[in-house]
């Protein structure tokens, strides 16, 4: 079985970040080979959202698909 892993990856202008909630799989710290994109992250103050797909969440985590820190973090956020 492959590692997989749940991760953010920045996209958006400058000042204006906005996260994809990406499944990848481990190659190397700096390359991002994102599989599924299963959710957006935006935290800007007016706009401020996050949108996740928690079916697939779910599955890719059942499969064995580890969170990296900054995800870990983000889900804490919404389901504490």
């Amino acid at each position: 079985m492959k590692n997989f892993k749940i991760k953010l990856v920045r996209r958006g202008l400058y000042k204006r970040p906005v996260y994809n909630i990406v499944v990848s799989r481990v190659v190397n710290r700096n390359i991002v080979d994102a599989i599924e994109i299963l959710g957006t992250y935006s935290p800007n103050y007016p706009n401020k959202y996050v949108f996740i797909n928690v079916m697939r969440l779910s599955h890719w985590l059942s499969v064995g698909a580890k969170l990296s820190v900054p995800a870990t973090r983000l889900l804490s956020l919404i389901y504490s």
